[in-house]
């Protein structure tokens, strides 16, 4: 087993019950942000809530290292009506102890300010190496 895939696997035991949540645009994010800095761009659209990832997926091969997929997840809007809505830019997931592992930045911002709007996403942590 290579050094790549014996991270990767223990990445997907660590990650069992992580939690995915939304920031709002126009935070961006980068490598140095930190947990609190992303807890306090977080979406707050009325009806929304974190997800809890209960598992992910073993480690595959993706070019020179591996990738751990976690369960596809979708955030939607909860209620009948309009009321306090957000531009979506991105995710980031905390494992169930509340580290900060990873985030994802969309390309263009998703809109969660009415009903029918949802936002699909499936985590993915890369392990770079051979």
């Amino acid at each position: 087993m290579t050094g790549a895939l014996i991270i990767a696997t223990a990445n997907q035991a660590r990650n069992a019950l992580s939690t995915l949540h939304l920031f709002k645009a126009p935070f961006l994010p980068s490598p140095t942000t930190t947990k609190d800095q992303f807890l306090a761009q977080e979406a707050d659209y009325d009806g929304y809530a974190p997800i809890t990832l209960t598992a992910w997926g073993a480690p595959v091969l993706l070019g020179q290292g591996y990738a751990t997929v976690g369960p596809q997840a979708t955030f939607r809007w909860a209620l009948e009506t309009d009321a306090v809505g957000n531009s979506i830019a991105g995710w980031f997931f905390l494992t169930a102890a509340g580290d900060l592992i990873g985030y994802s930045v969309f390309g263009t911002p998703q809109s969660m300010s009415g009903p029918g709007q949802a936002i699909v996403t499936t985590p993915i942590q890369i392990t770079s190496g051979g």
